[in-house]
């Protein structure tokens, strides 16, 4: 997946190819011709195994094509509230944040435990750590929107405002969504205590991620 570009590794006569596609831009081509029906979108054949068992033998596969439906069906689920004209909650913010980007970290954290198959527990408790350091990355992408350089980032910012978007930041203040992100570093590594020093690579990264400027 590179910047909402899905991309599947395939084979044709034993030989690996990659097909690419756009995923968002198909979603909305549905969703506005009224052939896209997001409640139709049901994972529980491929969280039971039912259909993943059937269909694939690589198991790094099956963990990707479980991830991409939810991402299918995520993503749909943000363009249909981002439709809505009314006052979007902090609560509504958060929850699209963490599937449009706490998704991706959600599913990185949880693949190698899904792949060993892990106890669901465990593999939960790393979903909610991934989507929690999504989370935090995205309203860093936002600070850096609202307030970061553009040619140090790399690209243009202060889009979010110019669109009206609605994000913490726009919701809560720029102080206060920091703050917001202090608590996501705070709650993640408070989880991670059981681990020690196993752990301290991720802890720096976490800072990293608020304090970066691209």
């Amino acid at each position: 997946m590179r910047r909402s570009n899905a991309t599947l590794n395939a084979y044709d006569n034993g030989t690996p190819k990659v097909e690419a596609f756009n995923v968002e831009a198909l979603i909305v081509e549905a969703l506005n011709d009224g052939t896209f029906n997001v409640e139709a979108l049901n994972v529980e054949a491929l969280n039971d195994g039912t259909l993943i068992d059937e269909t694939f033998n690589d198991r790094a596969l099956d963990v990707y094509t479980l991830f991409l439906f939810q991402f299918i069906k995520n993503f749909a689920s943000q363009v249909a509230l981002g439709g809505k004209k009314k006052k979007v909650s902090r609560n509504q913010i958060i929850e699209m944040e963490i599937k449009k980007t706490g998704k991706l970290f959600s599913f990185c954290c949880a693949a190698p435990a899904i792949i060993k198959k892990r106890e669901r527990k465990e593999i939960k408790f790393f979903e909610n750590i991934g989507s929690n350091i999504g989370l935090l990355f995205q309203i860093a992408d936002d600070l850096i929107d609202f307030k970061g350089d553009s040619k140090k980032a790399g690209k243009k910012t202060g889009k979010d405002q110019k669109k009206g978007k609605a994000t913490l930041i726009s919701l809560l203040g720029y102080s206060n969504a920091i703050k917001y992100c202090d608590k996501i570093i705070l709650d993640v590594n408070k989880s991670l205590e059981k681990y020690g020093s196993n752990s301290k690579n991720i802890k720096e990264t976490l800072y990293y991620i608020l304090n970066r400027d691209k």
